[in-house]
């Protein structure tokens, strides 16, 4: 079974569960400067997206350059964390959430080959600093 290591991984899962609530808050901010109608959704014309909208920056490329520059179980920590967030499917019989089965259930399943393709896959999720607290509350992790 694979534990969580945090003498070694701590104090990186710290800094990017900060950056990730920076990330929150910007995408908060940017969807309210851009519900300027107050709909709650906002409409795009696909001929009228600025290429540029689409590259990470702010917050996100911080984050995406930090994850990449660290190593893979770093990244697959994160997923383990964030799924438990935010999959009521991976608790147990008893109502409490294993990390080590969770993370030997997606050991067996597979990651991602290429890291860049999970850390994209992370930082799709628009809440993913909610998610991570919550994972780090089932998960009963103290950082």
């Amino acid at each position: 079974m694979m534990k969580l290591d945090l003498e070694k991984y701590g104090k990186d899962l710290k800094y990017v569960i900060s950056l990730a609530a920076e990330l929150e808050l910007e995408y908060i901010q940017e969807f309210k400067k851009r519900d300027i109608d107050g709909k709650g959704y906002i409409e795009y014309n696909l001929c009228q997206i600025n290429i540029d909208d689409l590259v990470a920056k702010g917050k996100e490329r911080e984050l995406m350059d930090f994850l990449a520059e660290r190593d893979y179980e770093l990244t697959k920590i994160l997923c383990i964390i964030m799924w438990a967030g935010r999959d009521s499917s991976l608790q147990e019989s008893d109502g409490t959430y294993d990390y080590s089965k969770i993370r030997e259930f997606f050991d067996r399943s597979g990651w991602e080959p290429d890291k860049l393709g999970q850390i994209d896959y992370l930082l799709g999720k628009q809440k993913l600093f909610t998610y991570l607290r919550a994972g780090l509350q089932k998960l009963n992790i103290l950082l």
